[in-house]
């Protein structure tokens, strides 16, 4: 269903409900009133009801020992693989998963690791519950996707047994994450690839996110 026939900025809201149809039923009467008021409508109002509907962000902190993105060293010697997370409005009860996850070799492409939802523990989450998060306010939240010491790559707090052995092989690992939350009885959630160049002792992993 179209809803805008005008030009300018509401041209624009109207490309991100053809990008986003999941969400076009929820937004429908706020589509309607910025249909309304045309441009002007679309260009003030639309920017908060964008906010509202994807407020998450996702990205990658620079390690202070040796300054890779995604990582944070510790002096044991163990080292995290992190996503951090920031919300443009208040999110309760915000947790965090890994499915699937996928292997690449050098010269292959990327076939199944894990299919099974693999629950991630928020790092210092200010709360009783590890897995759950308040999200919203001046500081991002880092989840914890991995963990590795050594020739080690695991997964936080544990590693299913059969997965273990295959995050030994060296190559790329990517890993699906999610982060879902509730603002007013509707959820909100974003969904990113991270992906870990694992070299064992070699080399640190080189950890890059993409969409």
């Amino acid at each position: 269903m179209t809803i805008f026939h005008i030009p300018g900025a509401a041209a624009a809201v109207h490309d991100w409900l053809l990008l986003h149809p999941n969400l076009a039923n929820e937004i429908g009467p706020w589509a309607l009133i910025l249909g309304a008021f045309g441009s002007l409508g679309a260009t003030h109002a639309w920017p908060r009801l964008q906010m509202w509907l994807d407020p998450l962000e996702f990205f990658l902190e620079r390690d202070v020992t040796t300054s890779l993105p995604g990582l944070q060293s510790f002096p044991s010697g163990i080292v995290f693989i992190q996503v951090y997370v920031k919300s443009r409005i208040a999110l309760t009860n915000c947790r965090a998963w890994i499915h699937p996850v996928e292997y690449k070799p050098d010269d292959g492409v990327f076939s199944p690791e894990h299919r099974e939802r693999l629950p991630c523990q928020w790092s210092w989450a200010g709360t009783t519950d590890p897995l759950v998060c308040e999200l919203g306010g001046p500081a991002p939240a880092a989840f914890n996707v991995a963990k590795y010491m050594g020739n080690e790559l695991g997964l936080d707090p544990a590693t299913p047994t059969n997965l273990l052995e295959r995050l030994k092989q060296y190559g790329l690992h990517k890993f699906t994450v999610h982060v879902i939350g509730e603002s007013y009885g509707k959820s909100r959630s974003k969904t990113k690839n991270l992906i870990v160049d694992w070299r064992g002792n070699d080399r640190p992993p080189i950890v890059t996110l993409e969409d």
